[in-house]
C-alpha cells in the first residue's frame, strides 16, 4: 500500500507552541508527530510514503531521511503553496497503484486501510473518506452521509455532534485528471462537487481521532500519548 502525507502547511495557529518547525514535526513526548503517523502506517503494512513538503520541509528530510522501518520515503517539495488538491496531484505522478491513501500530516486516527480500499475497489469510485463521530464538530464542519454515500458537507461553526472527515481518504490515481489548475483545494474543488453528484463514499469508523491544529489539541495529545502509540 502507498500513502501521500500532506506535510507542507505552515501551521500558523500552532506557531506559539511549535516555533521554527513544520507542524508535523511538533514534539510529542520526545518524538515528532509524524513519527506516530509513520509508525501506524508501518504497522498496517504500508511500503511507500510520499511526503508533500513545503514550509521548512528540509527539517523533515533531515530527520527521517528516505526510509522509516519498512517504509520507503519519497519527497515532493511545493516551491509555492499549491493547496491540498494541487499538492496531491503533484504527488500522483509518482503513483503506479490504482488507489492511493492520502493523510493530513496534522491529524491521527486509527483507520482501517483494508476496509477503505475494499470499499473503493468494490464500488469503482474516485474516493472514499474515513469519517468518525465526535461530540462537537465546531472546528471541522459535518459530513452528511446516507447509506455510505456523502451527500453534502456542512460548514464549520456549529456546536453539535456529528460525523467529520478524519483527514484520511482513499483516492483513485486518475481522480484529479480533469483538474488543469496546479493550485486548488481537494475539499472545496473536488469533494464538494463529488458529493453533489453522490459519487463520494464514506467509511464510518469508531476509533481514536485527534487533530493537533490548535494549541489546545496539541497539549491534549501530549496527555493522550498512549492512544497513538
Amino acid at each position: 500500500m502507498i500513502a501521500i502525507i500532506l506535510a507542507g502547511g505552515k501551521g500558523t495557529r500552532l506557531r506559539s507552541e511549535v516555533p521554527n518547525l513544520p507542524k508535523p514535526m511538533a514534539n510529542i513526548n520526545g518524538e515528532p508527530f509524524l513519527h506516530y503517523l509513520l509508525n501506524y502506517l508501518s504497522e498496517k503494512g504500508f511500503k511507500k510514503v510520499i511526503l508533500s513538503i513545503g514550509y521548512l520541509g528540509q527539517k523533515i528530510i533531515d530527520h527521517f531521511g528516505y526510509r522509516y522501518k519498512n517504509i520507503e520515503i519519497f519527497y515532493e517539495l511545493e516551491k509555492k503553496p499549491m493547496g491540498t488538491g494541487g499538492a496531491i496531484k503533484f504527488c500522483l505522478k509518482n503513483v503506479k497503484e490504482e488507489y492511493v491513501f492520502v493523510l493530513n500530516g496534522d491529524s491521527f486516527s486509527r483507520f482501517n486501510p483494508e476496509k477503505l480500499i475494499e470499499l473503493a475497489e468494490s464500488n469503482h469510485c474516485k474516493a472514499v473518506l474515513a469519517c468518525c463521530n465526535i461530540s462537537n464538530t465546531f472546528r471541522y464542519g459535518r459530513v452528511i452521509v446516507e447509506d455510505n454515500i456523502i451527500t453534502s458537507f456542512e460548514e464549520k461553526g456549529h456546536n453539535k455532534p456529528g460525523l467529520i472527515s478524519a483527514g484520511v481518504y482513499v483516492l483513485k490515481k486518475t481522480a484529479l485528471n480533469d483538474y488543469k489548475k496546479t493550485t486548488f483545494s481537494i475539499e472545496e474543488d473536488f469533494f464538494f462537487k463529488e458529493a453533489e453528484k453522490r459519487t463520494l463514499l464514506a467509511h464510518i469508523f469508531d476509533s481514536y481521532f485527534i487533530d493537533i491544529g490548535t494549541p489546545e489539541d496539541y497539549r491534549k495529545i501530549e496527555k493522550e500519548i498512549k492512544l497513538i502509540t
